[in-house]
Parts: C-alpha cells; structure tokens; sequence
C-alpha cells in the first residue's frame, strides 16, 4: 500500500509560531489557540479576553457537534451581538442563531482557531470553513453576504433550520436573565457602522456600546449628535454611531 498519497503537507498557524508538519489526517490540523467550555457561563471572560482582537472563531454545539466558524476585526465586538437577544431572534436566516434560540448558551462552547491580521482575516477564515466544513454556515464563502443572491439549496436549509427552532417561554426567559448582566441599560439601542467592512453592530445599550468601542458614554452621544446634525463625524475615523430611540 502507497501511505505517501494519503500524507499532506500543511502549515499551523498561531501568534507566537508557525509550523510545518507531515499529518494523515488533516483534521487533525485544527489547533485552537483558546477554548471555552461554556458559552454562558464563560461570556464575561471571552469578551474581556478578546477585546479588539482580529481572529477566526468557532461555536459548536456540544449536543449535536455542529459548528459555525466566522471571523472578526473585533472578536468581542461580534459576540455582542450573539449575546442579544435582540439580535439572535431577528436573524430570520441565520442557522447559528436558530441553534442558540433552540439550544439555549449553555449548550455550546467557543473556540479561538486562530488570531491574525486583519488584512489576512477572510482568507483565514475561508480556510476553516473548507477544512471544517460547519453545518451551521449556510454561505461556503467567507466575507459579506451583502447583496449575494442565496442559492436554492442555501434557502432549504435556512427552511429547514426553523422546523421546530421555537423557543420555549421558559428558554426565552433563561435568556433574557442571562444576557443582563452583559445588558444593564436598556433605554437606547446604539448602531455602530463600520465604513471600511461594511459591518453593522447593534448594542443593546449605550455602555455596551462605549465598552466595545473603547470610550466614555458621552463620547457615544457626542457623535451621535454630531452625525444628526449633518456631519460627517466618524469616531477613530471608521465608526458611524447612531442611538436607536425609542418611540
């Protein structure tokens, strides 16, 4: 038998080194560089431990073993808005946050894959999703979805996802408990822009906002003042900040 056709040559990338190595399997490739058991009762670590930091991630669902993989120039960022309730349960075509409404946060653990450029962020990312192959991912292409037509098969599965996905009252209200301690103001919502990745983030309250962002309330409000008055005001140059009121 021929074992030289089933070796694979491949790099391992991490902060601190990178590694050639001779494997059978290349699964075995995947070397997180952190890990956390439990996406609820780990949430307040992962968030303060990945603050401004650019990197691939995974979620996965330690019931079923399925997984997501999705990527970010602000790690912490992101998972405010897996962290709002707000969020998961308007995402009509979002498998990833079927599964958290379904399964609830306890059910699944995070993993960093790998911290890296910003610059180099969508090709990394892309190579984890054709390694992995995550159920969860309905687009097989990193980067935006903006604007991309959805092919059929794409559709039946966001179909498929919501079969029997509906929260139980008594889930919705585990939720609702869990997210306040990330959610301590709700009067306004605050949406933050970027303008360079076309990113999008809704907090669920001007501190959120402030905490993510790297500065003072008032600094929020400032610019959103600004920005309603008809200037072009973008905090660090790249954020547009706008505060949702309510009504």
């Amino acid at each position: 038998m021929n074992t030289i056709s089933k070796i694979q040559m491949c790099w391992i990338y991490s902060p601190l080194i990178v590694i050639n190595l001779t494997i059978f399997n290349v699964i075995t490739l995947i070397i997180h560089v952190v890990s956390y058991s439990n996406m609820d009762t780990d949430k307040r670590v992962f968030i303060r431990e990945n603050k401004h930091k650019s990197g691939i991630y995974l979620i996965k669902n330690n019931e079923n073993g399925r997984c997501y993989v999705g990527s970010s120039i602000n790690i912490s960022g992101r998972f405010y808005m897996y962290y709002s309730l707000y969020h998961i349960t308007n995402r009509k075509d979002s498998i990833i946050c079927k599964a958290l409404l379904k399964y609830g946060y306890s059910k699944f653990s995070l993993e960093i894959l790998e911290y890296c450029d910003p610059s180099i962020l969508i090709e990394r990312e892309q190579y984890y999703i054709d390694v992995l192959k995550p159920q969860y991912n309905v687009l097989k292409v990193a980067g935006s979805s903006k604007g991309r037509k959805q092919t059929e098969s794409a559709k039946l599965k966001i179909s498929k996802s919501k079969t029997g996905v509906k929260p139980k009252a008594e889930t919705l209200n585990l939720l609702r408990e869990h997210l306040s301690i990330l959610n301590k103001s709700k009067a306004f919502k605050v949406e933050v822009n970027n303008v360079i990745t076309k990113e999008t983030i809704v907090y669920d309250s001007l501190p959120l906002a402030a905490a993510s962002l790297g500065c003072s309330t008032p600094t929020i409000i400032n610019y959103d003042k600004r920005i309603s008055q008809g200037k072009n005001a973008l905090f660090k140059g790249i954020y547009r900040i706008k505060i949702i009121r309510h009504k």
